[in-house]
């Protein structure tokens, strides 16, 4: 796909075109179209990550990573934002609302227990009860996410559970450190999240645009190709205005969380105008295709995924409080910040929860048949 390189390095066009060539390879558009009618986990295209490596990505190198910048993994994301949103997620679940976090903030027995695992892909859960640990009962689950014996027999468990902390077992004990010190490693997890969530929705856009220009190209009315009429066009001038926008705000957050700086509110600006952007984007390719992208195809998928950017990782209604901190206003709006701060720390921990309970309303409203 062609794009904007906002400087980046050799290395990262290099890493860039390896994911997306592997993911063409192990997850084609048939086998996607597949995934979202049957509300499935793109378990092959997590292997085909693992196998290579990809796993190892956004850790330290003193736990076997490759100790990624910013920049790297927010081009990264990008990439598999723009070819699926669901290996995105999948690699996201595991690697950062995980492993990430478990490596920031968990104690060393754990992170010897857990992390390796992790990031080849072969952690599993045990079905025996450990003395002062809480069992999980063969089930695949995440951090963070209830036990699975509160659950009612027999309820599946979602894509994103199934992928997470597979043979551990969850110390009692498991943070390491002063609470003021977690808070830190926290919100610097917070950043990171926002910033690639940004990523994926910068990626969603170029995605869009593709989808749609190829139904420009391919349909006509009136003698001459949809793209070839001004209104067409100018939709098209609005989604190639929101994508880079987008990618903008997206790269120089990067650079800054690589450069040291405490870029809270500079996340929270990416995250809500590059979500935004591409539900804006989605709307209006969906608006350019009419009915045909509405009822079947990859616009009315991309619509869907769009628009849960703007609710997981923190609302754009959350974010938004917390901005106007950084211009100093009134101890009012510290105080908006504070709650806007421990709302986004919930919202965070049950992003999981939340992602369960859709995939159960698809299945009772007969809109995807999920497999435990």
């Amino acid at each position: 796909m062609p794009y904007s390189t906002f400087n980046f390095t050799e290395q990262q066009v290099l890493m860039r075109n390896s994911v997306l060539g592997l993911m063409e390879r192990v997850l084609p558009p048939e086998t996607i179209a597949e995934l979202d009618r049957e509300s499935q986990f793109p378990r092959e295209a997590y292997k085909a990550l693992a196998e290579n490596g990809w796993l190892t990505l956004p850790y330290d190198k003193a736990h076997g990573g490759m100790d990624a910048s910013h920049k790297d993994l927010a081009v990264f994301i990008e990439a598999l934002g723009y070819h699926h949103p669901g290996i995105r997620v999948s690699f996201m679940s595991t690697a950062f609302y995980g492993g990430l976090y478990l490596q920031n903030l968990g104690n060393a027995a754990l992170q010897a227990e857990i992390l390796g695992g992790m990031q080849d892909g072969t952690i599993r859960t045990p079905r025996r009860r450990v003395p002062g640990a809480l069992p999980v009962h063969g089930r695949y689950r995440a951090a963070g996410v209830r036990d699975a014996a509160h659950r009612p027999s027999g309820q599946p468990l979602h894509p994103a559970e199934r992928s997470l902390l597979r043979r551990c077992t969850h110390s009692r004990q498991p943070f390491a450190g002063r609470a003021q010190w977690r808070l830190a490693r926290f919100m610097r997890g917070l950043n990171l999240e926002r910033g690639l969530i940004a990523a994926a929705a910068a990626g969603g856009c170029i995605k869009i645009i593709e989808v749609a220009k190829k139904f420009v190209q391919d349909r006509q009315a009136f003698g001459k190709k949809l793209g070839e009429f001004q209104a067409v066009s100018h939709k098209f001038a609005d989604m190639r205005m929101a994508m880079e926008t987008a990618r903008l705000v997206t790269y120089r957050t990067a650079e800054m969380l690589d450069a040291g700086e405490d870029a809270v509110t500079e996340t929270a600006i990416a995250k809500v105008v590059a979500t935004e952007n591409n539900f804006k984007a989605a709307d209006l390719g969906m608006q350019v295709m009419g009915a045909a992208g509405y009822v079947q195809g990859d616009m009315q998928r991309l619509f869907r995924e769009a628009r849960m950017g703007m609710i997981g990782g923190g609302t754009s209604e959350i974010l938004r409080t917390s901005s106007p901190a950084a211009w100093g206003f009134e101890p009012t709006t510290s105080r908006a910040l504070d709650a806007a701060t421990l709302a986004t720390t919930f919202i965070h921990g049950v992003f999981l929860i939340r992602a369960i309970i859709g995939a159960m309303l698809r299945r009772r409203t007969g809109l995807g048949r999920g497999k435990s």
